[in-house]
């Protein structure tokens, strides 16, 4: 799996990085591998591996996402809307109610407007019905 991050065709990227998302067995070896991806910019066309950069965040949203399932939370570092969004997913997943409050704001600002992103696999694309989810789970008791 870990081969496909690497692979020239976007869309495999993200598919690869989501499903690692969902082997926490496997973290060890699949956090370094979507570190990468999660800081993946718009400052290049070609990344290292000689693969498509990330220039709307979809990548580097889904690689974010999946730490977050693995554990572990990337900073507020990236100014693309997907990729805040997924930050903040993480954020709380991690970190639950001991999240800090710019991760809580994010997600309240998708879940009170609309937002689609079907490049970005969680709950198929529903940036919204995924924050408001993260945030349903943060309010139960």
């Amino acid at each position: 799996m870990h081969a496909l991050l690497g692979h020239g065709d976007p869309a495999v990227r993200v598919v690869a990085a989501y499903a690692l998302g969902w082997f926490p067995e496997d973290a060890e070896g699949s956090l370094p591998a979507l570190a990468a991806l999660a800081s993946s910019t718009v400052a290049s066309t070609v990344d290292g591996a000689g693969a498509a950069a990330d220039p709307d965040g979809a990548l580097a949203a889904t690689a974010r996402v999946a730490m977050g399932l693995l554990g572990v939370a990337a900073e507020f570092d990236d100014p693309r809307p997907a990729v805040r969004w997924a930050t903040a997913v993480a954020r709380l997943r991690v970190f639950g109610a001991g999240a800090d409050q710019e991760a809580v704001d994010e997600l309240r600002a998708w879940a009170s407007g609309v937002g689609r992103d079907e490049r970005v696999p969680y709950l198929d694309g529903d940036l919204v019905g995924y924050a408001t989810l993260v945030l349903d789970r943060l309010s139960a008791p």
